[in-house]
């Protein structure tokens, strides 16, 4: 896959010119087509360096502007009416014979109204399933009042363990990422066993004992158990259990290979602020808690589809990113590197049987890589390495 990345930005100046943000995708072929208002609009290549294939802009049925294939890093252009504009990268020989190309142009532009403002869902360009979180500072963490109000949800049960004593309010940094819009389901975690062979979601009465962390007997675990390779029934929209950390590693390097470009784990930091956005909310949808907005408490006392809470979204549109399941991240729980023989990794999230103050987006846990649990599931994040240079 190609992708190149042109800028789009309200200017922060009336005499800065506007910027005009386009995705490039190799595989296909369409013109992006750009509603513009007159003035000046900058234009920049922000992963590659340069226009790699050329850009043409058509507007009125001809040609206004033409660029050779790595010409330049950025130019200005002044569109003197208001109207619909095409953006598109000519295959050689069709810079003036029409609409000729190979690359699909897609207008893309970032996440954020305004500063401080409530960020819009965005779909990512090379997976309709993922949803787009632009690179920038974010607040992680709680504060002593946040996990006094965490206590004081619940009912002061958790205050004694000190639950909520390892989140420590800080200013953190990502890069931009996509993640996907909801944990994965039975039914495409069912795709990845039938192409690859991989051991389904099982567990045995032995093994759960073993692992310790019980909290429900394991004739409850039956009711998520495949029978062969059949999901169980009603549940093929559920986000999947009984999964390890490696298991969720291999769901996502398999899913990579399929859309050409690296998937993973999320950092516990990424999943945090895909959760909550930059402005250090308590919840997904805010700072008052809202049992009918996730699934958590016992309410359903079990798992549901992952998409029947809307209210509950992120700012960045990602559905259950607390209640029905806690995710694996692939950030150790002591805070060392990526590695298998770390003992435990942090959870995020909660799950359908949790108290309110766990249903946060700072609350962190941590569970052993091989954990296989009815409260454990996870979702891929994906690299958008590029995206936001030269900004």
């Amino acid at each position: 896959m190609f992708l190149a990345v042109l800028s789009v930005s309200a200017p922060s100046f009336a005499q800065q010119p506007k910027e005009i943000r386009l995705i490039a995708d190799e595989f296909s072929f369409r013109p992006a087509q750009i509603q513009i208002s007159p003035g000046e609009f900058k234009i920049t290549v922000a992963n590659r360096g340069r226009f790699p294939h050329g850009l043409a802009i058509v507007g009125r049925g001809e040609t206004i502007k033409y660029i050779e294939p790595g010409e330049a890093k950025s130019l200005i252009v002044k569109f003197e009416r208001a109207g619909t504009y095409i953006f598109y990268c000519p295959q050689p020989g069709h810079r003036r014979k029409g609409m000729g190309g190979k690359i699909t142009l897609t207008p893309f532009s970032d996440t954020s109204k305004a500063e401080g403002g409530t960020p819009e869902a965005r779909v990512c360009p090379h997976d309709p399933n993922q949803l787009y979180i632009p690179a920038g500072a974010f607040i992680m963490g709680s504060t002593p009042e946040e996990r006094q109000y965490a206590y004081r949800l619940d009912r002061e049960v958790t205050r004694p363990y000190g639950w909520y004593e390892k989140e420590r309010r800080k200013k953190a940094k990502t890069g931009s990422f996509c993640i996907d819009r909801t944990p994965i389901t039975n039914s495409k975690y069912k795709t990845f066993l039938d192409e690859t062979g991989h051991e389904k979601p099982h567990i045995s009465p032995e093994a759960y004992q073993h692992q310790g962390f019980l909290v429900h007997p394991y004739e409850k675990v039956r009711e998520f158990l495949w029978m062969g390779s059949s999901i169980p029934a009603g549940r093929e929209d559920h986000p999947v259990v009984l999964v390890s950390l490696e298991d969720a590693m291999s769901y996502c390097a398999w899913m990579g290979e399929k859309m050409g470009r690296r998937y993973r784990l999320p950092k516990e930091a990424e999943w945090e602020k895909a959760a909550r956005g930059t402005d250090g909310r308590t919840f997904p949808w805010g700072n008052r808690w809202n049992p009918d907005y996730l699934n958590s408490g016992e309410r359903f006392g079990s798992t549901t589809p992952v998409s029947l809470f809307p209210q509950g979204k992120s700012p960045y549109g990602v559905y259950d990113m607390v209640g029905n399941l806690f995710e694996w991240t692939s950030t150790s729980w002591e805070g060392q590197p990526l590695d298998q023989r770390v003992e435990k990794f942090v959870l995020k999230g909660c799950s359908w049987d949790d108290l309110p103050g766990t249903c946060r987006a700072a609350m962190r846990h941590g569970r052993p890589a091989k954990s296989k649990h009815i409260l454990i599931s996870f979702r891929c994040v994906s690299d958008l390495s590029g995206l936001d240079e030269g900004r």
